[in-house]
């Protein structure tokens, strides 16, 4: 994940909304995975494997799409804010230090700003920890009813 996070905030230096848009697509196919494969586990936890196990993860893909883009959309905003207040916050050091005015759209701004909303996407509130914990939980309510 690390080299990843490298590799998006080089990309952001160059190409900032391909680098955004990379880890929005990124966010929302995990989650998609993330939430077929969970409820394909529990679905055999709760009735064993059946040979319509694969139509039934088919006919929910969509409804499940639909809720990875939701809460892609939802988990994105506090990475957002944050990335956005690294970014001014690293425009106006820089403009104290070397004097001038501030200047959102250079490299340092963009790639704080996108460390840091990405870092907090991943490893943040909706992200991959808040997601194994969440699995956790699942797993200790269906074993203890």
């Amino acid at each position: 994940m690390a080299a990843l996070l490298v590799a998006v905030v080089a990309l952001s230096t160059v190409a900032p909304v391909a680098a955004w848009g990379a880890v929005l697509i990124w966010s929302f196919a995990a989650r998609w995975v993330d939430r077929a494969m969970t409820a394909m586990v529990v679905r055999r936890f709760d009735a064993g494997r059946r040979s319509t196990d694969p139509l039934v993860a088919a006919a929910a893909a969509p409804w499940q799409a639909l809720i990875a883009v939701i809460s892609t959309v939802v988990a994105a905003i506090l990475p957002l804010i944050v990335g956005v207040a690294g970014a001014v916050a690293t425009a106006l050091g820089v403009a104290v230090l070397h004097g001038g005015d501030p200047q959102l759209g250079r490299p340092l701004p963009i790639a704080v700003g996108t460390l840091l909303g990405t870092a907090l996407s991943w490893w943040g509130p909706g992200g991959r920890r808040c997601a194994a914990d969440r699995a956790a939980s699942c797993a200790r309510s269906h074993r203890n009813p």
